[in-house]
């Protein structure tokens, strides 16, 4: 994947405002409907969210070292990478669900 860096830029925060949206359309939600499981092992919309939140606690802070600690680049371009392309695209939302294995500390069940 070769993507302009002013476009990923404009796409990321398109895509934050739309989440944001989804986030704030929440609040209309009552805590029965937050708190639903379809089933034992799924988990509820707040439950996502504190998986999120658990994951963001890690992610965030490194993220923001290496943009602290990073050299500007000239180059117009962003490159991510075999690996970076392969867990970016795996991570997106498709038709099939992509079922991914967490790490215990990181499930938010029942929490």
């Amino acid at each position: 994947m070769k993507i302009s860096s002013y476009q990923l830029i404009v796409d990321l925060k398109n895509i934050t405002q739309e989440n944001l949206q989804s986030a704030e359309n929440l609040l209309q939600k009552s805590d029965h409907e937050l708190n639903y499981r379809t089933s034992q092992e799924s988990w509820s919309a707040l439950e996502c969210f504190e998986h999120l939140n658990r994951y963001g606690n890690f992610y965030i802070p490194e993220i923001r070292r290496k943009i602290v600690s990073s050299r500007t680049s000239s180059n117009p371009f962003f490159m991510p990478g075999i690996l970076g392309n392969y867990f970016a695209k795996s991570m997106l939302p498709n038709e099939k669900v992509n079922k991914m294995k967490t790490f215990k500390s990181m499930n938010p069940i029942h929490s």
